[in-house]
């Protein structure tokens, strides 16, 4: 599954309405019906959330959706960490140009996939385009 990047009107006005509030620019950004990603350069992060989450709160009541905030991090494991977060996994080992994780249990295990992969497909696509890399479960 490879994510383009499609511009009409309703994204360029939530990539319009993220860059006025967090005051930051966006590197990538993806929509999900129920949520928005946007990925920035790590050192605007902090100014992105805002103080105490501020902006986040702010912009999920304006644009009526869930909002995560994602840091481009150098460390393609730092970055893998940040885009599955809140899973934890017990340990990351980098193999040629695979990332492999290996998680607790099988529940943190399916919640990585998702249903019918597409988690998974989501992560690859985006460890695949800023770091060239592709991301293995074990």
């Amino acid at each position: 599954m490879k994510l383009k990047q499609k511009l009409d009107i309703r994204t360029i006005g939530y990539i319009s309405t993220f860059e006025k509030i967090t005051r930051t620019e966006y590197i990538d950004f993806y929509e999900h019906p129920s949520s928005l990603l946007f990925i920035i350069p790590q050192k605007d992060l902090k100014r992105a959330v805002g103080p105490q989450g501020k902006n986040v709160k702010k912009l999920t009541h304006l644009l009526n959706k869930k909002i995560k905030i994602i840091g481009l991090s150098d460390d393609p494991k730092k970055f893998l960490i940040d885009l599955i977060y809140p899973i934890k996994p017990l340990e990351i080992t980098q193999e040629n140009n695979i990332l492999k994780a290996k998680f607790a249990s099988r529940i943190e295990k399916a919640r990585v996939i998702g249903r019918e992969g597409k988690n998974l497909e989501f992560t690859n696509s985006f460890l695949k385009k800023h770091h060239n890399l592709e991301f293995k479960v074990i």
